[in-house]
């Protein structure tokens, strides 16, 4: 039985947990001077994904480049903009797109983990 989804909803759920009092308490505290933070944060991330997706293009793994295409701007995109919203309103819209970029993320570096790295060592 596979994990992954439920994985990947705990962790929606966990990084939502903690990325909204963040933004919520530099929001307060910085005013709007905080959001170039998150998009610089944003921007690395996004960076990571596109890396990611190009390294899995290029060695010819298909399914693995689409799941991150489909993750970052669909699948993950919509389930974080939907939980985000109706948690945070208008501050979840907002950290929508950093989040699934998160998630993005973790699951690239997962998906190299599996298919490169044996044992912790990385294989040829």
């Amino acid at each position: 039985m596979y994990f992954t989804g439920i994985i990947i909803g705990l962790a929606t759920f966990l990084i939502i947990g903690l990325f909204h009092p963040i933004v919520i308490k530099a929001e307060y505290y910085l005013g709007t001077k905080c959001w170039w933070a998150f998009l610089l944060a944003g921007m690395v991330f996004c960076a990571v994904v596109l890396l990611y997706t190009c390294l899995f293009q290029a060695s010819g793994k298909a399914p693995q480049a689409l799941m991150m295409s489909l993750s970052r701007q669909g699948v993950l995109f919509m389930a974080v903009f939907l939980i985000a919203t109706a948690a945070a309103g208008y501050q979840g819209f907002l950290a929508a797109q950093l989040i699934a970029d998160v998630l993005s993320a973790v699951l690239a570096l997962l998906l190299y983990r599996r298919m490169y790295c044996h044992d912790g060592l990385p294989t040829r």
